[in-house]
């Protein structure tokens, strides 16, 4: 165990108006269990870079007041110093790996610090039997599921013995079951961590300490796990960090709200995909109309992505008919196609080519001749304050709200989103889902890939269910909501998953 302490830190980012990090004053132990919270965009994030003296090493900002493990200021540390004590694990395991294969990725570790060439070995078994992955330990980590590859990365911090495990948002692209089997891999260890989380509900039954960071950078709450919701509602309130209703309030269903039947979208018969000889998608058929909200849902691996990519035009290698009114997209241009329907990608980065927020939307004016002003597109998307920002630098719900500015238009009649809300806390995720919900009712056709069951019960008008590549289901919400039997064997929920409750109630409480 060693001890951290913040004491009067502030952290500026060059070229920002205002501090991230602002005074703060915190002291912690390395086996604590920690949630720490805030806005999106409000420093969770650089508060764990800087702890591992990321941020300080590479001159990103300016900074003051110190940070001290055991009474010694990082700054003055080696990385493989401030790495024993502190292991990383992001939102995005793929940006962390540096080789191909899991057990390669952890041997990447050991050899960092200079492990004997014997013990690698038995290390390696040791933390692919702890995180559950023995048996993927020769497959490609890229054909991981999310779930996997983040336990991995888990795997490569308890290898050489990290006293303190830093998690910033680990279950956000999982499904249900990869939140569950995460928070239950994390919650097991006898490691301590310091967790950043917007599906914070799930880890309040383990947590000793929970800590709250204002919009100003400063500390607002720190508070004992035991009694932090029941104490600090109203606060999570006020920042957007939770709701005022409690979810079994939400009663009613959009089936059909916005449907117009006679505007067919896009039609899809007999759908078939295969890569490497493996059959993904297996004779799918239904019809986006406008006006629709469906819901992409099924376990991790099931095609979601590789279907939206195939409605999107992006991969054509495809049997069966994808009609756009009418008409193959197979025979329809791609500037033709692109024109009509846009796609929101999973990563964000992978849509961003210039060098500022600013720029990124003066080239999406540009290209769709978008009648709303800069000034009114950063406010609708709050991205004021990030304008002048690198996109690559922004937090993660900062570049999910970029994202989706840059890539709607109302010139676009068929907009596909891959999770549009992780990354986001609740308030932007109900900013965010609110204008889509706008775009519907003006006659657009949705389809939204999404883990959240409770977006999809609020917001989503029909379901499209896939189980291993095939459509298990396609029809009204409510419908799918009331087959609780339906919905376990399509690997959505668990047995012990309780739907559309209070937020008191976790999801993950097999334990």
């Amino acid at each position: 165990m060693a001890r951290v302490e913040l004491i009067n830190f502030s952290l500026k980012y060059y070229g920002h108006k205002k501090e991230t990090l602002s005074n703060i004053n915190l002291s912690f132990d390395t086996d604590e269990k920690i949630l720490l919270l805030s806005p999106s965009g409000y420093g969770k994030s650089s508060l764990l870079l800087c702890l591992l003296g990321i941020i300080q090493r590479n001159n990103l900002g300016e900074t003051s007041g110190k940070i001290t493990i055991d009474g010694r200021n990082i700054e003055e540390m080696s990385s493989i110093e401030i790495a024993k004590n502190f292991g990383i694990v992001f939102q995005d395991s793929e940006s962390q790996f540096c080789t191909m294969y899991p057990e390669d990725e952890i041997a990447f570790s050991l050899e960092n610090f200079c492990t004997p060439s014997e013990q690698i070995g038995e290390k390696i078994e040791k933390v692919l039997k702890q995180v559950k992955i023995e048996d993927k330990k020769r497959e490609m980590l890229l054909n991981l599921s999310g779930g996997e590859q983040q336990k991995v990365a888990i795997g490569s911090s308890l290898a050489v013995e990290s006293k303190m495990l830093l998690l910033d948002e680990p279950t956000a692209n999982l499904d249900t079951l990869g939140r569950c089997e995460i928070n239950e891999l994390i919650t097991s260890l006898d490691t301590g961590y310091l967790l950043v989380e917007h599906n914070f509900e799930e880890w309040l039954d383990t947590i000793t300490r929970a800590i709250i960071i204002d919009k100003n950078g400063t500390i607002r709450v720190d508070s004992n796990g035991e009694d932090f919701l029941d104490k600090n509602r109203e606060v999570l309130i006020e920042l957007g960090l939770s709701k005022e209703i409690e979810e079994d309030e939400i009663s009613t269903y959009n089936d059909n709200l916005f449907l117009n039947k006679t505007d067919k979208l896009l039609e899809i018969k007999n759908l078939n995909f295969s890569y490497a000889e493996k059959e993904i998608l297996n004779d799918l058929t239904f019809d986006v109309n406008a006006g629709e909200i469906i819901a992409l849902l099924g376990k991790n691996g099931a095609g979601k992505t590789t279907l939206s990519k195939i409605l999107g035009g992006m991969e054509s290698k495809f049997s069966g008919e994808v009609a756009y009114r009418g008409k193959s997209i197979k025979k329809i241009s791609k500037e033709k196609l692109y024109s009509e329907l846009t796609y929101v990608f999973q990563n964000p980065e992978h849509q961003f080519i210039k060098d500022s927020v600013r720029d990124e939307i003066e080239l999406f004016k540009e290209i769709h001749g978008d009648e709303m002003s800069l000034d009114a597109i950063l406010e609708k998307y709050n991205l004021e304050g990030v304008k002048n920002e690198n996109p690559f630098t922004i937090s993660g719900g900062q570049k999910r709200r970029l994202s989706v500015a840059i890539m709607l238009s109302k010139k676009h009649k068929v907009l596909i989103l891959d999770e549009p809300t992780f990354g986001l806390d609740y308030f932007n995720t109900r900013e965010l889902m609110v204008q889509i919900k706008e775009l519907a009712k003006k006659g657009m056709g949705i389809i939204m890939i999404t883990h959240n069951l409770n977006i999809v019960k609020e917001y989503a008008t029909k379901a499209l269910v896939l189980k291993e590549g095939e459509n298990s289901y396609f029809g009204p919400i409510k419908d799918l909501f009331e087959n609780r039997n339906f919905l376990e064997k399509a690997k959505i929920i668990r047995k012990d998953t309780k739907l559309c409750e209070s937020r008191k109630v976790k999801a993950c409480s097999k334990r």
